[in-house]
């Protein structure tokens, strides 16, 4: 089992995971990522394939847990940090639009 499953378990709480194979805050990896853009626009999607598809409903979790930006990694040394850290700020605002302002 992954990660996000055993701290679940281990919280006795349910999980709902959203991942993409080299999906990156900013930049995705370029080889095998087969994803249309950064993780910032696939968050949103409840199919991640399909741009009109949404997770915004009802149900709110209790926490969300976050593991980004090791995809961008590889692109520093060239393109800076400063681009990955205004991506994962940005990204955050876009989380709290979903999940309410409580999102630390």
């Amino acid at each position: 089992q992954a990660w996000p499953a055993l701290v679940a378990k281990a919280f006795g709480a349910d999980f709902h995971n959203i991942s993409w194979s080299g999906a990156g805050v900013v930049w995705n990896a370029g080889a095998g990522c087969s994803a249309d853009a950064p993780f910032h626009d696939l968050y949103s999607r409840a199919l991640g394939s399909s741009q009109t598809t949404s997770i915004d409903g009802e149900w709110q979790p209790d926490a969300v847990v976050l593991y980004l930006g090791g995809n961008d990694w590889w692109s520093l040394s060239h393109k800076g940090e400063e681009p990955l850290i205004a991506g994962f700020r940005r990204f955050l605002r876009h989380l709290r639009e979903h999940r309410g302002p409580d999102v630390a």
